[in-house]
């Protein structure tokens, strides 16, 4: 692990739209067995509310976190594990407020439909324009 990221972190991929805040470690170290198997971390982008920018090269498992039952979750792997991210320490990246706001634009641009259907779609658009600070915009779309 890094020596300190600043909660809450965005992770998301460079030729994706797609993207997901975590608003703890907690939630940042706590997946699927699925997402592990599918290698849902490997070269996956984290950026903190200071705006450093991290590779997270792989992942590794540390533990189940809930005991294993015979249920449809359990057969198609979506039981929750704890995991540990393994950095690559050799890259960092300074992003800004712009970048950071580019990457959720562009995922709400992508997904029009979607985000159209809230009611408050031109006030939280209004609201990510405006934020001034990483730490601001990932808290706003936390609350969503």
């Amino acid at each position: 692990m890094v020596e300190k990221l600043n909660f809450p972190v965005l992770l998301y991929k460079s030729k994706s739209v797609d993207y997901f805040i975590c608003k703890d470690a907690n939630m940042l170290t706590l997946c699927t067995v699925a997402a592990l198997k599918n290698k849902y971390y490997n070269n996956l982008l984290l950026i903190d509310t200071q705006g450093k920018e991290y590779l997270i090269i792989s992942a590794v498992k540390i533990k189940n976190e809930t005991k294993p039952r015979l249920s449809f979750s359990y057969i198609f792997g979506s039981r929750f594990i704890r995991i540990q991210p393994v950095f690559d320490l050799d890259y960092g990246q300074q992003r800004n407020i712009k970048f950071v706001k580019k990457i959720i634009l562009d995922e709400f641009e992508t997904n029009i439909d979607f985000w159209q259907e809230n009611e408050d779609y031109d006030l939280l658009l209004c609201r990510i324009k405006m934020a001034d600070s990483i730490e601001k915009l990932m808290k706003l779309l936390l609350n969503l």
